[in-house]
């Protein structure tokens, strides 16, 4: 499902570099391709309605990072610090986000498909209309979040930490786990399979399921 609102035929070439020539820190109907850059600091940058293939800018901090109606494909964010950022529908395809940082952002309509998240903080979050789809999520800090209209569809979820993030009717039967991290007024309400509820019921009650 696209959620971009982004007209290919509209973008220019640019390098995302250019955004240090512009005062506010802002790019806008840009079409960014094949660029590797890494160690980068920029506060508070603001991306809109524009298309980034194949970009890596690991371990480099984008404080506030801002973006609306981007569409990020085959792109590497390992390691990058995105705190406090506010992410408005946006794509990301086949992104490589090992180790990011997301604390404290704001998602709102955006989507996650086929993307490595494994050991990212995604802790404080405010989760709206956002999909995680055939996405790697392994060891994922994803505590005190608040979600709403979000789901998780085809993941690999396999000890991510969900402390004080209520799971009540988040439908997890289509993905994979060996444990959740959690507490159990977390899971709470979840919707799991029957494996999936045996797990949680020999994690969290010491219950002994026979089969």
């Amino acid at each position: 499902m696209l959620v971009a609102k982004v007209l290919a035929d509209n973008l220019s070439p640019a390098s995302f570099f250019d955004i240090f020539d512009e005062e506010d820190f802002l790019l806008t109907d840009k079409l960014i391709e094949n660029e590797f850059s890494e160690e980068q600091q920029i506060d508070h940058p603001y991306v809109e309605q524009s298309i980034f293939n194949r970009v890596t800018l690991t371990t480099s901090s984008f404080y506030k990072f801002e973006a609306t109606d981007v569409i990020f494909n085959n792109c590497d964010f390992s390691n990058c610090n995105l705190e406090e950022a506010v992410l408005l529908r946006c794509e990301f395809r086949n992104c490589k986000m090992l180790g990011l940082n997301l604390n404290n952002a704001y998602i709102s309509t955006c989507e996650f498909e086929n993307c490595l998240m494994d050991l990212a903080s995604i802790n404080k979050v405010q989760l709206k209309t956002t999909h995680f789809i055939e996405t790697s999520l392994k060891d994922v800090g994803f505590a005190d979040n608040k979600l709403t209209k979000t789901t998780f569809a085809s993941c690999k979820l396999n000890q991510i930490s969900t402390y004080g993030t209520s799971l009540k009717g988040l439908d997890l039967t289509s993905n994979s786990f060996e444990s959740l991290e959690a507490d159990l007024a977390s899971i709470r309400g979840v919707i799991v399979n029957e494996q999936q509820a045996a797990v949680l019921a020999q994690r969290y009650l010491n219950l002994s399921i026979k089969y």
